[in-house]
């Protein structure tokens, strides 16, 4: 199974266990390495049993659901009847929201003790984010299941993906989530999730192609790029630091530092960035600050 992950709390006390599940995903993401599978060993409820038992779990308030799409797991229910006998107060799932366009399964979820949901939307349109989960009719199902959530006050969370094929596409996003649900939508940089990194290759744009307004939303720690002076200013997401067995693909390809990074005044804080980036973009947007006054001349021009 994949790796349970400790997320340190941010500006409260919340303290959430993170469980991925491995199984088929009801999308086919282009941005996605697994997107074209058709078939996969499904993670064994047993072995997350296992896994979940060399924590104290009183230690946790909630617990998060997550993985390829964990409503298609064959004992999800089970899974959160045993999180709710835990006592975990929060229960989310990390889904990508088609199945709850489903009521009655919705209304099952939350009987079981589920709290809240994070879900993705790709695009403003159908036609946009249809092409990018390669399943058509995907929007309409997850507009449903969040108009399902308002509609049973069921509190959840909304992110997107930048990319190439939606770049042009995310400032109308941002005002269809808030006029359409009143939320504001979480932006995510893509992360190369394969060796050979294809997808990322054909979907992650240029950070300087990026709008700087949008860019500054996003987690990245990288002041050259985004202009952050203060490491308040990001979603410390990433800072996880208990795990079950061997770091997964994904936290083995760390983000790496140039040489002329050194010169940097950020050097010891800034995130850097991935190795399959400099190769498909090269290293010029990625100027080392050496005064604060440097970058503040940048934030005003």
């Amino acid at each position: 199974m994949k790796k349970i992950m400790f997320l340190k709390p941010k500006r409260n006390k919340e303290i959430s266990l993170l469980i991925p599940i491995r199984n088929l995903c009801s999308n086919k993401c282009i941005f996605c390495a697994r997107g074209n599978r058709k078939e996969c060993i499904e993670s064994d409820y047993k072995e997350i049993i296992k896994s979940l038992s060399e924590y104290n779990l009183e230690d946790f308030t909630r617990a998060q659901i997550g993985g390829d799409e964990p409503l298609n797991f064959h004992s999800i229910k089970k899974l959160i009847r045993y999180l709710k006998i835990k006592d975990f107060k929060k229960i989310c799932i990390k889904t990508v929201g088609r199945k709850i366009s489903d009521i009655k399964l919705l209304k099952e979820l939350i009987e079981l003790g589920v709290s809240d949901f994070e879900l993705p939307l790709y695009g403003s349109t159908d036609i946009i984010h249809d092409s990018i989960t390669r399943v058509k009719g995907s929007f309409n199902e997850v507009v449903k299941g969040i108009q399902n959530l308002i509609k049973l006050n069921i509190y959840f969370k909304l992110h997107t993906i930048i990319l190439k094929q939606n770049l042009e596409n995310l400032y109308d996003l941002i005002d269809f989530a808030q006029k359409e649900f009143n939320k504001n939508i979480k932006l995510i940089l893509l992360f190369p999730d394969s060796k050979n990194a294809r997808e990322y290759q054909e979907c992650a744009p240029r950070l300087s192609n990026i709008p700087q307004k949008l860019l500054k939303k996003t987690e990245l720690y990288l002041p050259c790029i985004n202009y952050h002076l203060d490491r308040s200013f990001t979603d410390l997401y990433k800072a996880y630091n208990k795990r079950v067995g061997q770091a997964p693909l994904r936290d083995q390809q760390n983000m790496h530092k140039l040489d002329t990074c050194k010169k940097c005044i950020y050097f010891e804080m800034c995130d850097g960035y991935y190795l399959q980036y400099f190769k498909l973009y090269g290293t010029e947007e990625f100027k080392p600050i050496q005064k604060k006054v440097s970058i503040l001349r940048r934030l005003f021009k």
